[in-house]
């Protein structure tokens, strides 16, 4: 059996993992996608799934894979790699990990490259990365867990469907009838 089959037992709130971190601790689960090191705190992530069959999204953004169908909801599925800005390289397989993610009323799956497993952060490496505000909203902060640094993702902005960026006011213009001008 593949570590990523394994995968598919995983659930982060499972009574047998849940355990309180360490005073200044907090859980994490770390990932890859791009080439990056990414980490949402385990209270975000509800399971690990290995790719299933996708329903169509039509008029979604290139990065939304589509639809994860569960029973009760419909959740979109975000390629991170995609919404980060680097399209995609190599396809989807069958191994190929998602991440359902919830956090209040908010859910969706991402598809991410490799799912690394929880890992302790102490709450003390976590920074906020100091840049004009909005200029990069997919980045909550900056964290450190042993040697490894890992990007923490707002996950709002990593499932937004339409960003700010492409959201346009709609402005609407009334143009008298020839017969309504004045003369």
């Amino acid at each position: 059996m593949t570590e990523s089959h394994k995968l598919t037992t995983y659930q982060a709130r499972s009574p047998g993992l849940a355990h309180k971190p360490p005073l200044g601790q907090l859980q994490a689960m770390a990932f890859e996608a791009a080439g990056v090191t990414w980490c949402l705190p385990l209270d975000e992530v509800d399971r690990v799934l290995l790719l299933p069959a996708l329903d169509p999204f039509p008029g979604a953004p290139p990065w939304v894979a589509g639809l994860l169908v569960l029973p009760g909801e419909a959740l979109p599925v975000v390629d991170l790699a995609w919404r980060s800005g680097h399209r995609p390289e190599e396809p989807y397989t069958l191994d190929t990990p998602l991440l359902v993610c919830r956090r209040a009323t908010l859910a969706g799956a991402l598809v991410v490259d490799r799912v690394l497993g929880v890992v302790p952060v102490d709450a003390l490496e976590v920074a906020d990365i100091r840049m004009p505000r909005n200029a990069y909203p997919l980045y909550r902060a900056a964290a450190r867990s042993g040697d490894r640094s890992l990007l923490m993702i707002e996950l709002a902005e990593a499932l937004r469907i339409v960003p700010e960026e492409t959201a346009h006011p709609v402005e609407a213009y009334w143009i008298p009838a020839a017969e309504d001008s004045p003369r």
